[in-house]
């Protein structure tokens, strides 16, 4: 399971190890200052100390991830997570930690600028220094890095792949997820709106791409950053940078 874990107490988890349970990803986004800057309840109180305190009490009953996202904020922040995470007990228990940069969705495409310079997508990736530093300093400490190469094509554009909200909305990735005019379907209908059938021949890469290398993998990009870029997730967004120079570096990193 993946959650905020701040309900994540040794109770459920027991309940659900013989329910088939294989572990929990749970998300730190730095250290305390740094994490509670981005993730507060609603009366404006951090959460950091409450899902500590809750990983303390699972560790060792299941295996436990970590995400943590950055920005150029927090991201100094995030080697020092690592060592608290030492000093309060958890090297042994924790199965591997990925940091990863912050990327603009759509909500906050569509609310604020349409100035595509400021629109973060995987081709506009310039801190791959900071994801090495980062993967460097896991394995420092005597943690194992979660390098996670993003190859495509998209989701979307995968024939049994699919994302589900809490009210049982198909959507065709998790990018659109909530935004009900991109809904491809529900639970109880199944498949039924012409968005599917717009996600699964969104394929103007055909002539936008041709000669290159990357096209196989690729596939025309991200539908989400399309629509952000273009207000169109059937537009081409050309991922070259981030196969030619991002992927290549964490490929290494991962040999």
């Amino acid at each position: 399971i993946i959650t905020n874990g701040v309900l994540l107490d040794a109770g459920f988890v027991e309940r659900l190890i013989p329910l088939g349970l294989k572990g929990v990803r749970v998300t730190l986004d730095g250290d305390e200052s740094a994490h509670n800057s981005k993730r507060r309840f609603k009366d404006g109180r951090g959460t950091f100390d409450q899902i500590l305190k809750n990983l303390e009490k699972i560790k060792g009953k299941v295996p436990i991830y970590l995400n943590g996202n950055f920005d150029d904020d927090t991201k100094g922040k995030l080697p020092k997570l690592l060592n608290i995470l030492i000093e309060r007990g958890f090297s042994g228990y924790i199965g591997s930690i990925n940091f990863k940069p912050i990327l603009k969705n759509i909500e906050s495409a569509v609310g604020g600028s349409s100035n595509c310079s400021e629109v973060c997508t995987f081709s506009d990736i310039s801190n791959v220094e900071d994801m090495l530093y980062l993967i460097k300093q896991i394995e420092k400490r005597g943690f194992k890095s979660g390098i996670n190469i993003s190859l495509g094509p998209c989701e979307a554009s995968r024939e049994y792949s699919y994302t589900i909200d809490p009210q049982g909305i198909i959507y065709k990735c998790a990018g659109f997820a909530g935004r009900k005019e991109f809904a491809v379907g529900d639970l109880i209908k199944g498949i039924y709106t012409h968005r599917h059938t717009q996600f699964m021949t969104a394929d103007s890469w055909k002539n936008e791409c041709r000669g290159c290398a990357y096209t196989p993998l690729c596939g025309g990009g991200c539908r989400t950053s399309a629509y952000i870029r273009y207000g169109d997730f059937r537009k081409v967004v050309c991922d070259r940078l981030y196969f030619g120079k991002v992927s290549q570096e964490l490929m290494k990193e991962a040999a």
